[in-house]
């Protein structure tokens, strides 16, 4: 059973891992995407979203790194909650600060995916919510399998 539980707490962990490095590279890539956007300042920062997407993009992918590499579920999942909570924390002040802006969390794709600022919008939220859900069921399987043992 305990088995069962550790790899279930992997495969959630490694998924959350693997979206953060994706949507990090993403950021990073979109440097070489509008230059309108990199121009825009940050709501929340007051640093133009060339400098911050890079930033948090770098931050993303070494945090998916650690989740990837991390032998310890509990500290893996803490880090993948921090990082999901960091998100909706800004999001939330992004929305009080310009309410009805478009967030530019996913970079350049949705333009390339010609996706509508809402829905770019809608799907950050998305993701910000799956790492939240991966997080709390990672969490919750280790410290179930540490009871177990």
């Amino acid at each position: 059973m305990v088995l069962s539980l550790r790899v279930l707490v992997r495969f959630l962990l490694s998924t959350a891992a693997s979206i953060l490095i994706v949507t990090g590279l993403i950021k990073v890539l979109s440097l070489f995407g509008s230059a309108g956007m990199l121009a825009v300042r940050d709501p929340v920062f007051g640093i133009s979203f060339g400098i911050l997407m890079p930033l948090v993009g770098l931050t993303e992918i070494a945090v998916g790194t650690l989740v990837l590499f991390c032998r310890n579920g509990l500290v893996a999942s803490g880090l993948v909650l921090w990082i999901g909570i960091e998100f909706v924390a800004y999001r939330f002040f992004s929305a009080e600060l310009r309410p009805g802006s478009y967030c530019p969390c996913l970079g350049s794709l949705g333009e390339f995916l010609g996706l509508s600022q809402a829905q770019a919008t809608h799907a950050a939220l998305l993701i910000c919510i799956i790492l939240l859900i991966l997080g709390l069921l990672a969490l919750g399987a280790s410290l179930y399998a540490r009871r177990k043992r």
